[in-house]
């Protein structure tokens, strides 16, 4: 990532999925670069590393649902209860697009 060529002294940075480990790696080897690290739906190696909840392997194993059901059965994986209650129109948020 070339933050200096944008002429960006410090960025907050945001990494999702695997977003998540190049914003790790940046914040690693460029610390002087980021000002804030959000990861999010991100893992990490090492002993005591957390692996995927069973459902989580078992929604992405499934092949009999269509792209649309699974993208609404792993945002209710994904996503805190807490943010669905706040949200009442969520999918407003996610919008599937004609080819899924």
């Amino acid at each position: 990532m070339e933050i200096k060529a944008l002429k960006i002294d410090k960025a907050d940075v945001l990494g999702w999925s695997m977003g998540s480990f190049v914003a790790q790696e940046l914040a690693l080897t460029n610390p002087d670069k980021v000002s804030s690290l959000i990861i999010y739906a991100s893992s990490c190696d090492g002993e005591e590393a957390e692996p995927p909840r069973p459902e989580v392997i078992q929604t992405f194993s499934n092949t009999s649902i269509t792209p649309p059901e699974l993208g609404q059965k792993l945002i209710s994986l994904l996503f805190p209860t807490d943010w669905f209650k706040s949200k009442s129109r969520y999918q407003n948020n996610f919008p599937i697009t004609k080819d899924s």
